[in-house]
């Protein structure tokens, strides 16, 4: 008869049964944030699968938020893992010191390829994070870009902070193998609020302008290579968007045209250090 079950902050528990969450037939929420933090088990591979949630129907089907931390040896994390948990409303990736790429594509070669290969079928073939709406990556220091992003039209906001090697959020060249599915669409639709602090080699948000529709705030701080923010001169009449940073960074961005860059002037912040949150 069990309907709610809070496993939030259990960063010790060494892991649950497989058979017993699915024998739970009344369970309607389940909470594990900050659920076993301290198994180091799953700090051996390379990868990332998210298996346990692939082979439970009852976690695809209701999981709304998913916090990946600590995978300290992972190196490649698959958006495939992730095309069948259609609840997914919130996503945290912090401290995957060696995580390099969140790919869309699959060329692995263990014994799972056959069933990522057809994963990723899904993921080319429609728009799958319909649901995600928030997305927060925190100190990974490897992560080259999030192009993963262009999979999750809805998202609403967006947090980046110290990831040291990022370079871009959406890299363009690595959808080259996507393009029919992705030449059509327009990342970041329904952005609300987009943050970038201390990612010291980024270098674009996106290499063409965007309409950001819903967009009322950019917060950038410590990001010293990005000169340019894919905002043009379409979205500066009816727009509502505010931007803060520093005031060094301001001066030396670049813009499509000076009466751009005054129409934004009135709604810039300047950010000291000190003012951080």
């Amino acid at each position: 008869m069990l309907k709610y079950l809070n496993l939030n902050h259990t960063i010790s528990l060494d892991g649950i049964p497989r058979e017993l969450i699915s024998s739970f037939a009344q369970l309607q929420r389940l909470n594990m944030f900050f659920c076993g933090l301290l198994d180091n088990r799953i700090t051996e591979a390379n990868t990332v699968q998210c298996g346990g949630f692939s082979t439970s129907e009852k976690f695809q089907n209701c999981t709304q938020a998913l916090f990946l931390q600590r995978l300290r040896s992972v190196r490649l994390l698959y958006m495939s893992s992730l095309v069948d948990l259609k609840s997914l409303e919130r996503l945290m990736i912090s401290d995957c010191k060696r995580l390099e790429e969140i790919k869309i594509d699959s060329d692995y070669t263990g014994r799972e390829s056959q069933e990522i290969h057809l994963q990723h079928s899904k993921i080319v073939s429609e728009i799958c994070f319909m649901s995600l709406h928030a997305v927060g990556v925190v100190s990974c220091q490897s992560l080259k870009d999030l192009t993963c992003l262009i999979f999750a039209p809805k998202l609403r906001f967006h947090n980046v902070s110290d990831c040291r090697a990022l370079q871009e959020i959406i890299c363009l060249n690595k959808l080259a193998d996507a393009l029919e599915v992705t030449e059509h669409l327009e990342p970041f639709m329904e952005l609300v609020d987009l943050s970038l602090r201390h990612l010291p080699v980024l270098m674009s948000v996106h290499q063409r302008p965007l309409s950001f529709p819903h967009l009322v705030k950019i917060d950038v701080l410590n990001c010293p290579k990005l000169r340019k923010l894919p905002i043009g001169s379409s979205i500066t009449k009816e727009s509502k968007l505010a931007i803060n940073g520093e005031e060094s960074w301001w001066n030396e961005l670049e813009w499509d045209d000076e009466a751009t860059r005054d129409a934004f002037l009135p709604r810039y912040h300047a950010v000291k250090r000190s003012e951080e949150h």
